[in-house]
């Protein structure tokens, strides 16, 4: 999903398959792959770790799979990029691109925290036309496209009360208490998945939220 820290850009494109952009086809999916995290969430994770030292677990793994598969199946000539893995070899000169990342938030999902997240996206010849978050612990499905107002569905997200005076802005973890230090005057809450919080500001909820590049 591309966003800025305070808002989300979306561009709509006349002439797609409509299933591309199907709700109701995408709550389905999601259903089922959420199914799929789910129950090996609960189990003892299978734990390696990339070249640059971020943890990829099986579950990552699953999730990258299951996706290739659908597209295969119902997108065949679409073009692929994934976070676990090249770009597809196929299609390279498709004019739809999918941006996916199995799972975003991979250290919160270890810690068995439900702060993680999929995250997918539809490019259009560049242009963003579609993108969705989905929680697949909490069952929640951020979805947004150019002509329909954001689709939220599933259990709102924990945050502390808020003083209405007091901008609220979400960071990660590992930056909470040196941002909470540095951003005296702002209500700081962590959590993770940066693909969530700016979900979350997209939405409206909060008024930011800080990540690294």
């Amino acid at each position: 999903m591309i966003s800025c820290y305070t808002g989300m850009v979306i561009v709509f494109v006349e002439g797609h398959d409509l299933k591309r952009l199907s709700q109701s086809f995408w709550l389905q999916m999601l259903s089922e792959v959420g199914g799929l995290i789910r129950d090996l969430w609960h189990d003892d994770l299978e734990i390696s770790y990339k070249s640059d030292g971020q943890p990829v677990t099986n579950i990552d793994l699953a999730v990258h799979e299951y996706f290739v598969q659908l597209f295969a199946k119902y997108f065949p000539d679409d073009k692929v990029v994934s976070e676990e893995s090249c770009p597809s070899s196929k299609s390279n000169d498709s004019d739809f691109v999918w941006l996916l990342d199995p799972i975003d938030g991979t250290r919160s999902m270890m810690k068995k925290k439900p702060e993680f997240t999929v995250s997918l996206a539809l490019l259009n010849q560049g242009c963003l036309i579609m993108g969705m978050v989905y929680n697949p612990i909490l069952d929640r499905v951020f979805w947004v496209t150019e002509y329909e107002p954001m689709f939220i569905q599933g259990v709102d997200f924990s945050a502390p009360a808020r003083n209405k005076d007091t901008p609220l802005i979400f960071t990660s973890h590992r930056d909470y208490r040196q941002l909470s230090q540095q951003l005296s005057s702002f209500q700081c809450c962590p959590m993770g998945s940066i693909a969530q919080r700016m979900a979350i500001v997209a939405a409206g909820a909060c008024d930011g939220a800080v990540g690294h590049p």
